[in-house]
């Protein structure tokens, strides 16, 4: 993670890692496709714009609790935060993954389905093989949600195929 597209992700959100909540490192950590204390780690020891006492302050927060903090009781291993600021083309999701959408998505395709929705956003899960698209009406913000089989092996052009219907 190169420091410029680090400091440029901060940026857009008009957050700092000094004064940012565990949510808000989680939220770049997922645009990244990295782990939570990876961020953390790499905020201090990498690019050493995170002291040592706050990184341990937020090192005590787990992902898990963050998620809970997020979508409640929901139970999920994989949540990815995306927001208006996700710059990062695709959403690439799993079968029985998630992602907390911004308010007022709208939704086109069956790979995915609304959960619920929350005062954060639009729970998204991924539900089927294929690719769906998210926008948001009246902004200039417009995703595909690219849906792959859980832990998927093969050639990557195969992993979002839909499903063939067979009767």
């Amino acid at each position: 993670m190169p420091a410029w597209a680090i400091e440029a992700a901060f940026n857009r959100r008009g957050w700092t890692p000094e004064t940012c909540s565990p949510v808000e490192i989680y939220t770049i950590a997922t645009e990244f496709g990295v782990g939570y204390d990876t961020l953390l780690q790499h905020l201090r020891w990498s690019l050493q714009n995170l002291a040592s006492s706050r990184a341990f302050e937020l090192g005590k927060i787990t992902p898990k609790t963050i998620r809970e903090q997020i979508i409640g009781n929901i139970e999920t291993k994989h949540l990815l935060m995306v927001d208006r600021q996700w710059v990062k083309g695709n959403i690439d999701l799993q079968v029985g993954h998630m992602a907390l959408l911004p308010k007022g998505t709208i939704i086109e395709g069956d790979a995915v389905s609304i959960m619920r929705h929350l005062p954060a956003g639009q729970l998204v899960q991924g539900q089927k093989p294929g690719i769906a698209r998210a926008t948001l009406e009246g902004a200039e913000w417009d995703k595909y949600i690219r849906v792959s089989r859980a832990d998927f092996v093969g050639l990557s052009i195969y992993r979002h195929l839909e499903e063939a219907d067979v009767d």
